[in-house]
């Protein structure tokens, strides 16, 4: 059962034979996985990008009111003993096929515990688990719904909630729905005209030049959706950088007002 995959590997491990907290992290890598066993606290010199990666998202949340019903539905199997927490496990499963399932415990306290992703064949993605061995019991996080997960969806359910430019001209964008995300680079001035697809750090990543532009999309959903938000955003380049311009976040109102326009044209 997949939900049972680093549960076995946690519970081999006595808390006697580490240090206070534990990360453990593994993820697909082309068609294999990498995998890190480290402690959380050391002070280890040299740090590679992994190691950064996964210190990181030791700070990591959940909220099930971040989850949108419209687009996943929630099993949720409670009463799992887990070094004498009290763990609830969720299952958290897209209604269509057009994002990834996610696997997290919380504590007690509502504090993550574990988060596994999984792609649309169920092949393990990602799973990230940090424990603290010699903690005591943390209050549950306060409820509120994260500020990544508000405004108003640009496609697919999907809000646009973060621009960076970057050297080159690449304009980089963030989507979300609350529980999945990507980010989406777009080059204005590619070095070649392929198209590439492969999965790096458990995320999917998706390169494609379209009209002399380069999208490359990175993150937890497939390939086909990557191809449609693709679609969608060199259909409407031209007010999409008009917008971006400006400050503004990307609504649906890009492409709808276009579609209305093009059919008073017709």
């Amino acid at each position: 059962m997949k939900h049972l995959f680093l549960a076995g590997l946690l519970f081999v491990f006595s808390s006697g034979v580490f240090a206070k907290e534990m990360i453990f992290y593994k993820y697909a890598e082309g068609d294999g996985y990498s995998v890190l066993v480290a402690s959380a606290d050391e002070a280890v010199p040299g740090l590679s990008a992994r190691d950064v990666i996964a210190r990181k998202m030791t700070a990591a949340s959940f909220s099930l009111e971040d989850v949108p019903s419209d687009y996943y539905s929630v099993k949720a199997t409670s009463g799992i003993a887990f070094y004498g927490e009290n763990v609830t496990q969720y299952e958290i499963t897209p209604l269509t096929g057009d994002r990834f399932s996610h696997v997290v415990w919380l504590d007690g306290g509502g504090n993550l515990i574990k988060t596994e992703i999984y792609d649309g064949a169920e092949k393990l993605m990602f799973a990230f688990s940090s424990f603290d061995f010699g903690r005591a019991s943390k209050p549950a996080p306060t409820k509120h719904k994260h500020a990544e997960s508000a405004g108003r969806p640009f496609f697919k359910g999907f809000a646009h909630i973060m621009t960076k430019r970057l050297p080159d001209g690449v304009t980089h964008l963030m989507f979300t729905d609350g529980l999945n995300r990507f980010s989406v680079f777009i080059n204005p001035h590619p070095d070649d005209s392929g198209t590439v697809s492969k999965i790096v750090y458990g995320n999917y990543l998706m390169s494609k030049v379209v009209s002399g532009v380069e999208y490359t999309v990175i993150g937890s959903v497939p390939y086909s959706t990557m191809e449609e938000f693709i679609k969608v955003l060199n259909g409407s380049r031209t007010e999409i950088g008009d917008m971006l311009k400006t400050g503004a976040l990307i609504t649906d109102e890009v492409y709808t007002k276009k579609t209305e326009m093009e059919e008073i044209l017709k």
